[in-house]
């Protein structure tokens, strides 16, 4: 990485949306190019500061990159909600273990804000810079299928994207790299195609910011 000298090695970073390193180490590397990151900035600031900073772009290609960050993001709002939620088990462990609990929960509980706040401000950046495509009157983009087949739902989940049925549960799972997956339960056979319906629409939500891509990019009419 250094065998360009450290400016390469900045430049790969900000390309990468520093990885998960946090808002001061982000701080101090883009001080290493003379970029000066606002004093109480969130992390998503610091990081759109850096990127535009270092790589010299504009604002919609530093949100575009910056869009990496949301599914680690995710995970960690959805591993600290997870956690948070032990308090029946915390019962039955001992006193000074508790103790322990109770600090590392404090942290998820700051780690979960941190990532709801990120989250708002990109979607805020997300749409301050989306320049929707305009649509024909006629708009030729096929709608979803009602379908319950798992062969013909995998047809229309984004590419790289995975759809399948629960062997144990009425629901419908998907999976788009690198975000979590999601679901969709139903109660009743009528209920099952609207819910492949909301996977694939899912999908297809993570797909395009995975992407950095708008609604209006998706080849059929779901959205």
């Amino acid at each position: 990485m250094l065998r360009d000298g450290p400016q390469h090695a900045l430049n790969l970073a900000a390309k990468n949306a520093f990885w998960k390193m946090g808002r001061q180490d982000v701080a101090k590397y883009a001080k290493l190019m003379n970029i000066t990151v606002s004093p109480g900035t969130t992390l998503f600031g610091a990081l759109m500061e850096a990127v535009e900073g270092i790589l010299k772009c504009s604002h919609e290609r530093a949100v575009a990159i910056v869009s990496q960050r949301m599914a680690a993001s995710q995970r960690d709002e959805l591993f600290a909600e997870n956690f948070l939620q032990m308090d029946e088990a915390i019962e039955l462990i001992d006193k000074n273990d508790r103790e322990v609990v109770a600090q590392e929960q404090k942290k998820a509980e700051d780690a979960k804000e941190e990532a709801m706040l990120f989250r708002k401000e990109f979607e805020l950046a997300r749409q301050r810079v989306g320049q929707p495509k305009k649509r024909q009157k006629a708009d030729n983009r096929p709608p979803l299928p009602h379908t319950t087949d798992q062969a013909t739902a995998r047809v229309w989940v984004p590419p790289t994207c995975h759809i399948w049925l629960s062997n144990v549960k009425p629901e419908w799972w998907g999976h788009c790299h690198p975000y979590v997956r999601v679901r969709s339960k139903y109660n009743t056979p009528e209920e099952e195609g609207p819910a492949v319906a909301r996977t694939i629409k899912l999908l297809w939500e993570q797909y395009l910011e995975r992407e950095g891509k708008a609604v209006e990019d998706c080849p059929y009419d779901i959205f």
